[in-house]
């Protein structure tokens, strides 16, 4: 096939996965055309650049010459690529995002926190429903068939977040279940959801000196053990100690409760063992659980790992993993380039020049804004009107309304 081609755009970026050129014993053991490693550089490049169907990867690849060079095949079959998802290597593939997670976490090593609250870790899951027909596998109840993805965010800094640590399972696994494989790190502050609520999981946290900021839910309960000040002009309506008492191991656990009040008025109760900061800051820590929310909208909306091509269990396992390797691959190249752009836009260039040469895409990403106006400025004397004054409009002109009867 000639030489391996790497100015282009997305030999670059698929070059940056570092896979092992060697065969895998048991996916590749019978294969004729189609090895793990190509298999793998076909369902990434598909997915940054969201083709939907297998049958899309299969043309793709024999209109690209340079993407054929790259794996070593000229032409596929989508059964093909079907088949190989059910024996693709998971433990390789979980291999391969902690090898990247571990680069990215390398570039930001400089890294000092978010804001000056420290090197924070928001932990949730989120659910991918899965046909009736097809998700047996995977039921849980009330017709309900479908995987979780358990997730652990890193947040090193203010720029970006990735996901470090990832735990697979069927929505019938809770997330009390999974939390404990997620919480492993004692630098980080881990932010938690109400669904993570556990008095004696508490206990266990706070005798290993774990970080910890927990929304607490309605129903539970707590004893008062004093009051803190609370400042003035904030949104903080209650800063105390309290104990928290878990009736099954009989234990009580001292924590510190902040109580705030958002834009919407909405009132937050959570307990923490941070004890060095303001209640502000707590409060502060708590909204950066919103960071993966935004991390599995952006993967739902930006990826198509929302669309199984395999119902199969490996099949689903393998393609979550593919899909985070893909944001993941996303974030490393982010971070290597020389630009102001946010990720999304980052990603959407890297799609328009996937076929030019590296050296020209990363020219485009230097280009100034063509926009160096500072748009309509306003005059020193322009009587500025109330929003939503009735009857006037643009150039103090009365507004027309017609009514067509």
């Amino acid at each position: 096939m000639g030489n391996i081609p790497k100015n282009q755009v997305i030999c670059k970026c698929l070059n940056e996965l570092h896979l092992n050129m060697d065969r895998f014993p048991i996916s590749d053991r019978y294969y004729k055309k189609l090895s793990t490693r190509a298999a793998i550089m076909l369902f990434v490049e598909g997915e940054i650049q969201q083709r939907k169907t297998l049958e899309d990867i299969r043309l793709h690849l024999l209109a690209n010459e340079e993407l054929q060079q790259l794996t070593g095949i000229s032409s596929i079959h989508s059964s093909t690529l079907n088949r190989k998802l059910e024996k693709m290597p998971l433990i390789y593939l979980q291999a391969l995002f902690e090898k990247l997670a571990n680069r990215l976490m390398y570039l930001k090593r400089g890294g000092k926190g978010v804001r000056g609250l420290g090197k924070l870790a928001p932990i949730d899951s989120t659910s991918l429903t899965l046909p009736f027909v097809f998700g047996d596998w995977a039921f849980y109840q009330d017709r309900t068939k479908g995987v979780k993805m358990h997730t652990r965010l890193l947040c090193l800094d203010d720029e970006a977040s990735f996901p470090d640590r990832i735990v697979l399972s069927t929505v019938g696994v809770s997330d009390q279940m999974a939390v404990d494989q997620l919480i492993t790190r004692k630098d980080l502050t881990y932010i938690l959801d109400r669904g993570y609520v556990n008095y004696k999981r508490f206990t266990k946290w706070v005798k290993d000196d774990v970080l910890f900021v927990a929304r607490l839910k309605a129903s539970n309960s707590y004893s008062v053990v004093n009051e803190h000040p609370i400042p003035e002009g904030t949104h903080i309506l209650r800063d105390a100690e309290v104990t928290v008492h878990d009736k099954k191991s009989k234990t009580h656990t001292p924590l510190r409760l902040v109580e705030f009040k958002d834009e919407k008025r909405k009132i937050y109760k959570v307990v923490t063992t941070r004890r060095d900061i303001s209640a502000v800051d707590v409060s502060e820590i708590y909204r950066c659980r919103w960071q993966i929310e935004l991390f599995f909208k952006w993967i739902k909306q930006h990826l198509t790992t929302v669309t199984f091509h395999n119902y199969h269990p490996n099949a689903v396992w393998a393609q979550l993993y593919i899909g985070v390797i893909s944001y993941l691959l996303c974030q490393l190249l982010h971070a290597q380039t020389p630009n102001k752009l946010s990720l999304f836009n980052f990603v959407r260039h890297l799609r328009l020049y996937s076929r030019h040469k590296w050296k020209c895409f990363v020219n485009e990403l230097k280009k100034p804004k063509m926009r160096t106006s500072k748009g309509r400025q306003k005059g020193g004397n322009t009587q500025v009107l109330p929003r939503g004054t009735p009857g006037i409009g643009k150039n103090s002109r009365p507004v027309i309304k017609i009514i067509i009867s």
